[in-house]
């Protein structure tokens, strides 16, 4: 993560940022002291190592509720939303874990979808509804689509062998998915529009496949799981219970949330990986599985040497200065 951030240099009492603004980045403390103001009386200092900012994130448009001003000279390190999600492109279960911890009850569908605990709590609310067909074949589609970037890897690693075998089961797998959940009458027919489904089809039986064959198909399930279903599923006990697991900061409208992320703040943290494969089989190794989920963030993201190297003068820019801000390489 840190790579993808850029160092910014503040002099002693410049506001990073004012209550009201809406956020679009987060702010690691490398070197100096911040002071957070909320309605003109400071409610917390923050220090080398600590964060802010971060529900920015994972929350699209979120307001400061804050102001944040620098109490001496600070050498902030500064990475917008865009470039933090980017830099999970290929872990999304860690996005996901990094989203459910700070937007809590907020968080997005695609969170709940790519959370391995969330992703069994919610299949089990669809199930009692009834409902489970849009769910598994977001699965299904989930499993091509990671199945096709092994293909490819196989293929630019030239072995041939292996990439022809996993061109084998994509086959399969892209048959199995039209036939189970696409097909008109199919035995978990999905509720999406007649001519993306017949698109889709048609893309199916086609010679050449690629990551994108049932793109359209999961980006209509997500939407139609998050307008029937989110809300109701973020009410229930089983919602609540993963919120706890993974230590979230609480709703983002609770004034005690905020008093976390200021009083409180910890060291920022890289997670562990989240195997999406570690689904939970039994009531037993679900209770191991969430046990294991409640230290995910356990390795430093800068240790003391990194952050002097950081911070050297050759890799500053100054705040307002032509060139504002140096990527990290």
């Amino acid at each position: 993560v840190a790579e993808g951030c850029s160092i910014v240099k503040y002099d002693k009492g410049e506001t990073v940022y004012d209550e009201g603004d809406i956020g679009d980045r987060f702010y690691i403390i490398s070197y100096g002291q911040v002071e957070v103001i909320r309605k003109g009386k400071t409610i917390g200092k923050l220090e080398s190592g600590k964060y802010f900012g971060e529900v920015a994130l994972v929350v699209e448009d979120a307001t400061r509720t804050e102001k944040v001003v620098t109490c001496m000279q600070t050498v902030l390190l500064t990475m917008t939303a865009e470039d933090f999600q980017g830099s999970f492109h290929s872990n999304p279960e860690a996005l996901a874990d990094v989203e459910l911890k700070i937007a809590g009850k907020n968080s997005g569908i695609r969170a709940i979808l790519h959370h391995p605990l969330a992703f069994v709590e919610f299949s089990r609310f669809l199930a009692q509804q009834f409902a489970t067909e849009s769910i598994n074949c977001w699965k299904a589609i989930t499993k091509f689509t990671r199945l096709y970037q092994k293909f490819l890897e196989f293929r630019e690693l030239g072995k041939t062998e292996q990439a022809w075998d996993k061109n084998s089961e994509l086959r399969v797998l892209a048959k199995y998915i039209v036939n189970q959940y696409i097909n008109v009458g199919s035995e978990e027919e999905v509720n999406i529009p007649d001519q993306l489904r017949r698109d889709t089809m048609r893309i199916a039986e086609t010679k050449t496949l690629s990551a994108d064959s049932f793109a359209g198909v999961e980006t209509e399930l997500v939407r139609l799981m998050r307008n029937d279903k989110l809300s109701s599923f973020q009410r229930t006990d089983g919602f609540r219970r993963i919120l706890s697991l993974v230590g979230n900061y609480g709703e983002l409208t609770d004034k005690k949330m905020k008093n976390k992320i200021v009083k409180g703040s910890r060291k920022l943290t890289r997670r562990s990986s989240l195997n999406p494969r570690s689904v939970i089989k039994s009531a037993e190794s679900k209770d191991a599985t969430l046990d294991k989920a409640r230290s995910v963030f356990d390795k430093p993201l800068l240790s003391p040497s990194e952050s002097l190297r950081l911070v050297s003068p050759a890799n500053i820019t100054r705040k307002g200065s032509s060139n504002h801000a140096l990527n990290i390489t």
